[in-house]
């Protein structure tokens, strides 16, 4: 991993400002090229909101000019910078300091290509918002950080995490690609550097979300490779009609290409939600699989295994 600091450069809304749930496309600009690969990811240190902060302090009627030591770092610091900065709020609810966890960075996939933005990375991110115990609607760190913390030409530390077990094949080998909501964000990666490439092999994008009219990110270009050519695209909008239809649904449907790419040697991703989408995909896999050849489930089961270790089965799932 290396360490980096980045300059928030762009922000903006990919859903409409009603949208029961909200997703920015972020810009992070670096004073020179940096190097880093499609399917890496980004760990950025983020800060708790102030107002969170201030409230901490009035609750438990503390100073915030008071100093105290970072245990991590073994420097005093003023009370409010040492909550602001390097703690988990939430493990101190109580206000006993001697409880406190430290405030770790937050992750997010990478979502551009090196090749074509060298001075640039791209993330896509879904507001975290929730309701607590009160009855206050409130941010995750993270989202609350990028969204409201910074502003533009605010300096960003940050570290990239590559990673390896994520990486595009051959040019000529087909890709499948399954990632719903901001598991699209690898992918968009990938499918500008195999434009970069003029990568012969053929792609295949199964992305599932909420709805087409509030929640298709970046839909121009995906769909532009669609009319070009340059990809097959499969939606499942989960809220758009009588009955909610997701990636693993549109798999079903498409069975037969399925296995023709895989003939044709495909590398099928899976980026996303670990405990409901990828554990679905999964299973429709195998059931694909035992149906097409009339096996039962531990075969199956087998088969997708001899996938995963032969790297034709590649998941970032979280």
């Amino acid at each position: 991993m290396s360490k980096h600091t980045a300059e928030l450069s762009h922000r903006s809304f990919l859903t409409p400002s009603d949208a029961e749930k909200k997703t920015l496309h972020l810009e992070i600009t670096f004073d020179e090229p940096v190097a880093y690969l499609p399917g890496d990811s980004i760990a950025i240190d983020v800060e708790n909101s102030e107002a969170h902060v201030e409230k901490w302090l009035k609750k438990f009627d503390r100073n915030p000019h008071e100093t105290v030591l970072n245990k991590r770092s073994k420097e005093e610091l003023p009370l409010f910078s040492y909550l602001k900065k390097h703690v988990n709020l939430q493990s101190i609810q109580e206000g006993d300091l001697s409880r406190a966890r430290p405030l770790m960075p937050r992750f997010y996939s990478i979502a551009s290509s090196n090749s074509v933005y060298p001075n640039q990375m791209h993330l896509l991110v879904t507001l975290d918002e929730f309701v607590n115990d009160e009855g206050e609607k409130l941010m995750g760190v993270g989202s609350h950080y990028l969204y409201k913390e910074i502003g533009l030409g605010d300096k960003i530390g940050l570290k990239i995490y590559p990673n390896e077990h994520f990486r595009l094949p051959d040019p000529h080998l087909p890709l499948i690609m399954i990632g719903p909501g901001t598991g699209l964000a690898p992918f968009k990666a990938f499918l500008e550097e195999r434009i970069y490439q003029n990568a012969s092999g053929k792609s295949w994008l199964l992305f599932g979300e909420r709805s087409r009219k509030s929640h298709f990110y970046y839909e121009e270009f995906l769909t532009n490779l669609e009319k070009t050519g340059q990809l097959d695209l499969s939606l499942a909008f989960s809220r758009d009609g009588d009955q909610k239809v997701y990636v693993q649904d549109r798999l079903k449907e498409n069975k037969q290409k399925l296995f023709h790419y895989l003939e044709e040697g495909a590398i099928i991703y899976i980026c996303g939600d670990a405990k409901m989408m990828a554990r679905g995909v999964n299973e429709t896999l195998e059931k694909l699989y035992g149906e097409k050849n009339g096996v039962g489930a531990d075969e199956a089961q087998d088969w997708l295994r001899r996938l995963k270790a032969e790297g034709r089965l590649k998941l970032d799932v979280y």
